[in-house]
């Protein structure tokens, strides 16, 4: 339509011209909504200060002082005759009376808003946002480089996100502090919240934020350690809320997005610190879908490793050379002892496998040689850990494991040792006797085994790296022969190769890495 104006814009604004500048009255004349009160007003609110509709009302308003509306004039002219002339009933009079006054009451109060939204608008294109860069310089920054501003447009947009940045580059300044208050200077309505490993960074974050605000003139209602709210934001959550990577008040927020910065660190990826992790993002995603993670990568398994290879992430990745002014003197912190792995991750985003998972990169074979083949049984005494029975043969240069872990006690699984054992021809094998003694041998012996017992003396996390050095000749067989292809040798294969291809330092289980470690030695592969 003219004016840029929709059909029910136009609307909108003759009818609020009509109603005497009431915009609630206007919209609800218009598009007869079936919103809460607090809904229609801020729609109606939001509607009348649209700069398209505060032009056009201002227009309707000079029509309505020229000879055009002559129909006005007139009218108001016969009601003030009316109400002067003394020849006239009394009722009429008053009724004429009344009507003059209801008129120039609402044409008063029509001015003043109109006046009031006209000085808003002009204030607001005197007053607008500087763009990005010319705003990280007023709030004390050094003008960032193009790369950091490409950062920033990351963190504003939507969806399941995640950034990775070499060391130095500005990601906590520039895509967190600067690029929350920016958009909060364009979109004073917008509400974030800010999730951080340690709770006193996200108190520095949030002060910075709200010095950032203030030096551009807003005003904060509330503004502590916690959360800051501008002033006149009428959402229940917060503008900006942070909160530690531990906090269990994450439920009952409504954040318009979130920011996950750096809760990974090289200090402490454990697998019970990685599992919080998840758990931490996956409530989170419950609050929005408008999620991103900033960060570095630190282990190969960590929520960075997995997010990395889902398709429906989106992704930005700025690693060492990205922005190269930025850039550190790496030899220099390799002569001062800094690890070739620490600098990989932190700078070049890449992350060493076989440095965390020393049987990363072993592959599967859907086959097992026949004939001579040697075993190891790791027991659970008790079925709280894994019983695990290692089988191996040699193949030219490889050495073809197929192996199987139940978690249950050794002297239940018996029944399937002995079906192994004679499915996969096991010559000879050893049962780790530790705590035990004698007695499960003499049990394997009696079902026919040729077994030895076997004491384990040597640290269990040396034994397996030990063994480890050994993986490029290993191989874990993904096949069964038909006895014993059914689910559950099926689920006890996969549970050992998992085990094994992901063990690390303290892993919750370790029994089928030690299973196969052992049998190394067993066979005299490694000592």
């Amino acid at each position: 339509m003219q004016n840029g104006l929709t059909q029910k814009q136009e609307m909108f604004a003759l009818a609020f011209f009509r109603n005497g500048g009431d915009a609630t009255a206007a919209y609800k004349e218009v598009y007869k909504p079936t919103c809460s009160k607090k809904t229609l007003y801020e729609r109606a609110c939001r509607l009348k200060n649209s700069s398209k509709v505060v032009a056009r009302i201002l227009q309707l308003q000079q029509q309505a002082q020229t000879p055009i509306i002559a129909q006005v004039s007139e009218v108001l002219t016969y009601y003030t005759k009316v109400l002067r002339n003394p020849q006239e009933d009394t009722t009429a009079r008053l009724s004429a009376g009344d009507k003059l006054v209801k008129y120039q009451t609402k044409k008063e109060a029509l001015e003043c808003s109109l006046k009031n939204q006209a000085g808003e608008q002009n204030q607001a294109v005197t007053n607008l946002p500087l763009d990005f860069a010319a705003f990280c310089v007023k709030a004390g920054y050094p003008k960032p480089f193009q790369k950091q501003i490409e950062m920033a447009e990351f963190v504003r947009k939507q969806g399941v996100r995640l950034l990775l940045g070499a060391r130095g580059y500005g990601k906590t300044d520039y895509g967190v502090i600067l690029t929350v208050a920016y958009d909060l200077i364009h979109n004073p309505h917008h509400t974030w919240l800010i999730v951080t490993k340690e709770e006193q960074r996200g108190k520095d974050i949030l002060r910075e934020i709200a010095r950032i605000i203030l030096e551009q003139g807003k005003n904060l209602s509330k503004n502590n350690s916690k959360f800051l709210t501008l002033a006149g934001h009428s959402k229940k959550d917060p503008n900006v809320a942070v909160l530690p990577l531990r906090s269990k008040s994450f439920r009952g927020r409504h954040p318009d997005a979130i920011i996950c910065d750096d809760i990974i660190t090289p200090d402490d990826v454990s697998a019970a610190e990685r599992a919080r992790v998840e758990t931490v993002l996956a409530e989170l995603l419950k609050l929005t879908q408008n999620v991103v993670l900033i960060g570095q990568p630190a282990h190969a398994k960590d929520v960075y490793a997995k997010m990395r290879g889902l398709p429906g992430v989106v992704k930005m990745e700025l690693p060492y050379g990205t922005i190269s002014q930025l850039d550190h003197d790496l030899e220099a912190q390799r002569a001062a002892g800094i690890s070739e792995a620490s600098i990989q991750a932190s700078y070049f985003l890449q992350i060493s496998e076989s440095e965390r998972l020393p049987f990363s990169g072993v592959e599967c074979v859907n086959f097992f040689p026949s004939g001579g083949a040697a075993g190891f049984i790791d027991p659970s005494h008790e079925g709280e850990d894994f019983t695990a029975f290692a089988v191996g043969v040699f193949h030219f240069d490889l050495f073809v494991v197929c192996g199987f872990a139940w978690q249950k006690a050794w002297n239940d699984c018996i029944e399937d040792i002995v079906r192994i054992m004679e499915a996969l021809q096991v010559k000879r094998f050893a049962f780790e006797t530790n705590g035990l003694g004698k007695y499960p041998v003499l049990l394997l012996r009696n079902q026919g085994a040729n077994v030895r017992e076997w004491k384990s003396t040597t640290n269990k996390h040396s034994r397996i790296l030990n063994a480890a050095t050994f993986k490029t000749h290993i191989k874990l067989a993904q096949y069964l022969p038909p006895k014993l292809n059914t689910p559950a040798f099926r689920e006890a294969q996969q549970n050992f190769n998992n085990m094994v291809r992901d063990y690390e330092y303290k892993a919750p289980h370790d029994d089928a890495p030690d299973a196969l470690a052992s049998l190394l030695q067993f066979v005299g592969v490694v000592k």
